[in-house]
């Protein structure tokens, strides 16, 4: 990706996570936080376009459906109504959509998030949950589990590159 401007927007679920203030007890407890972090991601992304200017890439850490691979699906769609969207629409906000593999469980680690509540074994359902839910998409790449960062990267950028209309 050398020569195209990027802007790289952190995942917002972490965000509102390490506040503290909201904690998965219940499934109403999981409506409230998956409503809060749709509602700010759709403000993030709103506010970002606007001040992004001339950029070639917006990058998101987790897109607006992804709320969906961790509530029931009748969770999932009064949290959708609640923010007047439709998963259709939700799809549509992105040119791309890259669904990073997990790595092996023994590079699987909840040290590098704090707030990373699932083992290994519910992280891989929600890896399916997420793959079936961006299946509709136009244009999702699946990138594959890496043994380091820099070749997962390299690969990101050439699945980037690769989206970019000529």
């Amino acid at each position: 990706m050398r020569g195209l401007k990027c802007v790289v927007v952190p995942e917002t679920a972490s965000h509102l996570l390490m506040s503290g203030a909201f904690l998965r007890r219940s499934p109403e407890d999981a409506l409230v936080l998956q409503n809060a972090i749709l509602r700010m991601q759709l403000l993030t992304e709103e506010l970002v376009m606007a001040a992004a200017g001339d950029v070639d890439v917006v990058l998101y850490d987790r897109g607006a459906l992804d709320g969906a691979a961790f509530v029931e699906d009748g969770l999932w769609r009064r949290i959708c109504r609640s923010c007047g969207a439709s998963e259709r629409a939700l799809i549509g906000r992105y040119d791309l959509v890259m669904l990073l593999e997990l790595p092996g469980r023994e590079l699987y680690t909840r040290g590098n998030n704090h707030v990373r509540t699932e083992e290994y074994e519910e992280a891989l359902k929600q890896q399916e949950r997420l793959a079936a839910r961006w299946g509709g998409h136009r244009q999702m790449v699946h990138i594959p589990a890496a043994r380091t960062m820099g070749q997962r990267l390299k690969t990101m950028a050439k699945a980037i590159e690769n989206g970019m209309p000529a």
